[in-house]
């Protein structure tokens, strides 16, 4: 697929599409920016069998997968991109991109996790940010794409929408993301001997025990064990990637960030001050 000078594509697909492919969805002239040359494309191709690909073009894309192990590619332009259920892999072009995970465990919603402990989307080209002098309104998805320079100028975003369960026929009920509170030196890990300390929302170990914590099944069951409330939410960094850990009961999120070592998970808001080397964290944006 080609086009420029405008181009607003709205596709809903086939249930037959296995590639879709906007990559040569470039910009000819000065008018051509971002905002018009945007692609929207939601996969319908529901077969668990299929592997489906999709990229994006320059503009400011939003891809959507399903019930696929889907590979998206977002491009250039500021994109939002979402896998949809099963594991998939999702590379972050330039600009401000915003990764979106659901973790719904609510029977009547039916949207269940869409990136699991047990099947984490893996993410590549994730930026982590640059430090701002000035607080940056990242309070939607919108502004964060707006803001294009704020925190670097190709910084990711993670957005983690967590819903439990109401335990009637209604809707879920939204938890509040929360980057777990600084400790220091604590004594409840799972593993005997360890010890751990969370600064800035990421975890790391110590003590006798430590060093037998060398799986990523062990890291999460202390990840786990550390952010045990509801909507908790947490990073350690393992194996030179940075994993993204929620609390949701039966429906706990992973996401892994290839090839990057976080130093702080920060929270997005209307003003949101950051450090270098941080991940974005929106909640439901």
């Amino acid at each position: 697929m080609t086009g420029n000078n405008g181009l607003n594509l709205t596709a809903t697909g086939s249930v037959a599409v296995t590639n879709f492919d906007a990559s040569a969805v470039v910009g000819n002239g000065s008018t051509d920016t971002a905002a018009n040359l945007a692609v929207t494309y939601v996969s319908v191709n529901t077969t668990a069998a299929n592997a489906v690909t999709i990229k994006g073009g320059a503009g400011n894309d939003v891809l959507t997968g399903v019930a696929n192990k889907d590979t998206i590619t977002g491009g250039a332009g500021g994109d939002i991109v979402n896998g949809g259920m099963e594991q998939d892999t999702l590379v972050v072009g330039n600009g401000h991109d915003v990764i979106r995970i659901i973790s719904d465990v609510d029977a009547s919603d039916g949207l269940g996790v869409q990136s699991t402990t047990a099947a984490p989307d893996i993410v590549n080209g994730f930026v982590l940010a640059t430090a701002t002098t000035v607080a940056a309104d990242f309070s939607s998805a919108a502004n964060f794409i707006a803001a294009s320079t704020a925190g670097g100028a190709n910084t990711s975003m993670l957005s983690i929408d967590l819903n439990s369960d109401d335990t009637n026929a209604g809707a879920g009920t939204n938890l509040a993301v929360a980057i777990e509170a600084n400790q220091a030196n604590a004594t409840a890990g799972v593993s005997a001997g360890t010890t751990y300390t969370v600064l800035n929302g990421i975890l790391s170990l110590g003590g006798a025990g430590a060093a037998a914590v060398d799986t990523l099944a062990e890291w999460l069951l202390e990840a786990a064990a550390v952010s045990a409330t509801a909507g908790e939410t947490i990073g350690f960094v393992y194996g030179g990637d940075t994993y993204v850990f929620s609390q949701n009961a039966a429906g706990d999120a992973l996401v892994q960030l290839v090839g990057v070592a976080a130093s702080s998970l920060v929270l997005a808001s209307n003003a949101t001050t950051l450090t270098a080397g941080a991940v974005v964290i929106g909640d439901s944006l």
